[in-house]
């Protein structure tokens, strides 16, 4: 089952006023003395139309000032196409430490990072960068856009970021669980979603911009896309990252709960890519993640066939030493079998408990 507040606020004032709105209608802000906040714009791209804009993520800074000094991370990472830094100075972020106090730009991927163990849906661990782990409160400042991969990029796709590799396309054919795994290990705390100039048709860096003149906040990001994509014209069911989420969650029954505007009374029902053009990215991420899936088994064939072999010698000599595993003796044989049968047991139990 899902759950939350979504607060529908429309930007046709004063900026700042509309999101402490917003903010306030979802939740109250309370602040505790050792809070970390770390805020994460959507910075995918050196398209202007494509990112989070400077002055949304200026206007939560500002409010949460009113509330708090505690320290403010703005978090990115590096992609294929350019570093983090330069994204920061190019759209403008670099002039906000210097404006408001205790604030910090931070490139996940030169941050310390620690092996978390999450045995999630795609990710048995995670290198999550040291910031993510401090944070008390982790917000998600998104742009919405069509996607012609997943229909639609949001809050859930905004996660995406957060994995410190600069090159991430490995990941594309198993965007449904790494976004998953992503949401469930950094929660967002509150999401706000910059919906004043959406783009349509061939996104998420290269389609058309409407106006559409709205913000929305929310507490839970799966109910955030949900009715961001009811604002655009498509079932959130038919969002392949967010209909994976909300069936991981039970989300055949909801409550989610909608203030401000209306959905009817302002929505779009943006352009999207033929459905050829759609379905033709469907189907080579389908064959990337069978191809992935073959190349893993392969793999651990080999490296069984590997251990039979070393086994094979160790019942015709006493010992061997391998660059492997050091000097192995027959005796510890018997050993090295009961460990790979035990670790293997281990991780069919874990699966089992997923599908659970």
């Amino acid at each position: 089952m899902i759950e939350g507040k979504v607060a529908i606020i429309q930007a046709q004032g004063e900026l700042y006023t509309e999101v402490k709105k917003g903010i306030e209608m979802v939740k109250s802000f309370d602040s505790r003395e050792d809070d970390l906040i770390v805020i994460k714009p959507n910075l995918c791209d050196l398209n202007v139309d494509a990112v989070t804009k400077k002055d949304v993520v200026e206007c939560l800074i500002g409010y949460i000032r009113e509330k708090t000094n505690a320290p403010i991370k703005i978090v990115e990472s590096n992609h294929w196409i350019t570093t983090a830094g330069h994204e920061f100075k190019y759209f403008g972020y670099d002039v906000l430490p210097d404006m408001y106090k205790n604030v910090e730009l931070v490139n996940l991927s030169k941050e310390r990072k620690i092996k978390i163990a999450i045995n999630g849906a795609f990710f048995e661990t995670f290198d999550a960068p040291e910031v993510l782990l401090k944070a008390t409160k982790f917000i998600s400042v998104a742009r919405l856009k069509t996607h012609v991969q997943q229909k639609m990029t949001c809050i859930l796709k905004n996660q995406f970021g957060l994995i410190p590799e600069k090159y991430k396309s490995k990941y594309h054919p198993f965007m449904n669980k790494v976004l998953f795994d992503i949401n469930t290990f950094v929660k967002p705390w509150l999401c706000i979603v910059d919906a004043r100039e959406v783009m349509e048709g061939f996104g998420p860096s290269s389609g058309r911009i409407r106006k559409m003149d709205l913000i929305l906040i929310g507490d839970q990001p799966e109910v955030v896309d949900s009715i961001a994509a009811e604002l655009i014209g498509f079932e959130p069911s038919c969002v392949p990252t967010l209909k994976y989420s909300l069936d991981q969650k039970g989300a055949s029954q909801s409550n989610i709960e909608v203030l401000g505007e209306d959905i009817e009374a302002v929505k779009q029902k943006l352009e999207f890519v033929p459905f050829l053009t759609y379905f033709s990215y469907r189907l080579a991420f389908r064959i990337q993640a069978i191809s992935a899936w073959l190349e893993n088994f392969a793999t651990r064939l080999a490296r069984f066939a590997f251990s039979v072999g070393l086994g094979i010698f160790l019942l015709y000599h006493k010992e061997v030493e391998t660059l492997d595993h050091g000097l192995l003796q027959r005796g510890y044989a018997w050993r090295y079998i009961k460990g790979i049968m035990s670790r293997s047991w281990v991780v069919l139990k874990l699966k089992i408990q997923r599908i659970a």
